[in-house]
């Protein structure tokens, strides 16, 4: 390179010693002093100041997870088992009505409450800047600081389209310069054969991605919910969390009532979840019990929990002592049919 014609270089010698102020978060990477932890607005899910994401089949509940977060968040209280943070939270529904969100409240509560939750229904298309730009003026004008913003749900709220990576990009990009801590709900959508299919788009872009699981429970008027956590940045994955909703009394009407998981039962949905977790990264591939007893000595035996996953309809068994998770469009029939010496796979990287 000739440094004396180099204009890029010639360009750099002229910069001055004292230049315009940096933009914040821009310059040399300093570990000396102190280091601010990641905070969250609820413990293991909602890191602060990030963009995080909900996803479930359509009817599993997660509006009425989403308004119960949102009310222990304003009310400082354990969601299901995990700590929160106080403050008032934004609601922005793109899916129902203001008299559908007081209903479900009003049934989460017991009864009629002020509360500090500001819901805004179906502004219009959050991609389009003049749209964000008004909710903001109305939360101002409110005199509030959302800790949270929920969002109900993507798709509904964005328009979308879900293998366009410059759309998804940019709109999360934007929701988090706009209202700062964000949670999305999206919806696990199904393809042909019944199976959810998702973007890889859109689990790039969010710093916390769980899933919630509800069905129907043993016990009358009651669903059990499991909560596991497919991405996380700063922290291990949270595989145990969760707990029972109930429904009492008259149908539609009654109080819905939350309430966490035992010890037990923690410890229990955590081995569910980190057995499901590392099958899951095998891609399809069968693995032999064998290998997934040695990848997880301390859940002796592991066969009673692949039972529990395959009862969930969340692993396969194709052939004895082989077990996976299967890749949408794969069934058991075509995985016994297809599975040779080369599709059984030894044990995955922890």
């Amino acid at each position: 390179m000739d440094l004396d014609n180099d204009s890029e270089f010639a360009l750099a010698q002229n910069w001055t010693a004292d230049p315009a102020p940096e933009p914040d978060g821009w310059g040399f990477l300093d570990t000396r002093g102190e280091i601010p932890d990641q905070e969250y607005v609820v413990d293991r899910i909602v890191p602060e100041g990030e963009v995080s994401m909900m996803f479930a089949a359509a009817g599993d509940g997660k509006s009425i997870t989403a308004l119960y977060m949102a009310h222990c968040i304003t009310k400082e209280v354990p969601f299901y088992n995990l700590a929160t943070k106080r403050g008032p939270v934004l609601y922005i529904d793109s899916e129902t009505h203001n008299r559908t969100a007081r209903r479900r409240l009003s049934r989460i509560l017991d009864g009629p409450a002020a509360t500090d939750i500001l819901y805004i229904q179906k502004p219009g298309v959050l991609r389009d800047g003049a749209v964000i730009k008004k909710i903001l003026s109305y939360v101002k004008s409110k005199g509030v600081r959302p800790v949270l913003t929920i969002i109900d749900s993507l798709q509904s709220a964005t328009f979308l389209d879900n293998l366009d990576a410059n759309q998804i990009i940019a709109i999360f990009a934007e929701l988090n310069e706009a209202f700062g801590t964000v949670l999305v709900l999206d919806h696990t959508p199904l393809g042909d054969d019944g199976r959810p299919i998702g973007s890889s788009f859109k689990k790039n872009c969010v710093r916390s991605l769980f899933g919630l699981r509800t069905k129907a429970h043993d016990k009358e008027g009651s669903m059990s919910v499991t909560f596991t956590q497919t991405k996380v940045n700063d922290d291990e994955r949270l595989a145990g969390c969760g707990g029972t909703m109930w429904f009492e009394g008259e149908r539609g009407k009654g109080h819905i009532r939350f309430e966490a998981m035992t010890k037990d039962e923690a410890v229990k949905a955590t081995r569910k979840g980190r057995v499901f977790e590392w099958l899951r990264s095998c891609n399809g591939a069968g693995v032999m019990l064998a290998d997934i007893q040695k990848a997880f000595p301390d859940i002796d035996p592991v066969s009673p929990i692949l039972s529990a996953l395959k009862t969930d309809g969340r692993v396969l068994n194709p052939r004895t002592g082989c077990w996976c998770v299967p890749l949408p469009g794969q069934t058991a029939d075509s995985l016994t049919a297809d599975m040779t010496a080369t599709s059984v796979v030894g044990v995955p990287n922890k």
